[in-house]
């Protein structure tokens, strides 16, 4: 049974701050909020992927350690595979458009998944979005193989021959954009302010 997974950590360079614990207007983090919305899209608590994961007092879900052969996606999500969690829909901590909606569009794309990996294409990308995407336990070997080859890039460590790439439908584009930059999230701020 598909799973959800929240990939928390990173650097946080460009933001200054940790990506998941940015407040939103309700007080509740965004960390909170993406993984709410799992929650609700598979009606169990999600995976919390990354070794920031340890300051998250509000997870109920399993806390999966990064694969420390690797950094980057790679490594949280390997991990959660190598475990044997999958298939897992796995999301990346600094998407706040994310919906319920979209969530459940991406769930729903595993009804035809035929290949290791699912990354929802948007127009005008080279390839799909892996950080929005869905892994079954059949990439874990794929990615086992890339770390081994020091191979941390996922668009370069999942060949294109193991990718499913639907295009995401015009309405849904929106909640693929992410947030790296505090102008960035002052935008966001700024939009949901007004809705």
């Amino acid at each position: 049974m598909m799973r959800g997974a929240l990939l928390v950590g990173g650097m946080s360079t460009r933001m200054g701050v940790r990506k998941h614990t940015l407040k939103l207007q309700n007080g509740t983090t965004l960390g909170e909020h993406l993984y709410d919305l799992l929650t609700q899209a598979f009606g169990t608590q999600p995976l919390l992927l990354g070794d920031l994961a340890d300051d998250c007092d509000w997870v109920e879900g399993p806390i999966v350690h990064d694969d420390h052969r690797a950094s980057g996606p790679i490594a949280g999500i390997n991990a959660a595979l190598s475990l044997g969690y999958g298939p897992l829909l796995v999301l990346a901590v600094d998407m706040p458009y994310m919906t319920l909606e979209t969530l459940l569009w991406i769930k729903e794309q595993n009804k035809t998944l035929s290949k290791p990996v699912l990354w929802p294409r948007l127009p005008g990308r080279a390839f799909g979005e892996p950080l929005a995407g869905i892994y079954t336990l059949s990439a874990q070997t794929i990615m086992d193989l890339a770390i081994r080859n020091d191979i941390f890039a996922l668009h370069q460590a999942v060949p294109v021959e193991s990718r499913s790439e639907p295009d995401v439908p015009a309405s849904l584009i929106p909640q693929f954009q992410n947030v790296n930059t505090r102008d960035e999230w002052f935008n966001f701020t700024e939009v949901a302010c007004r809705n």
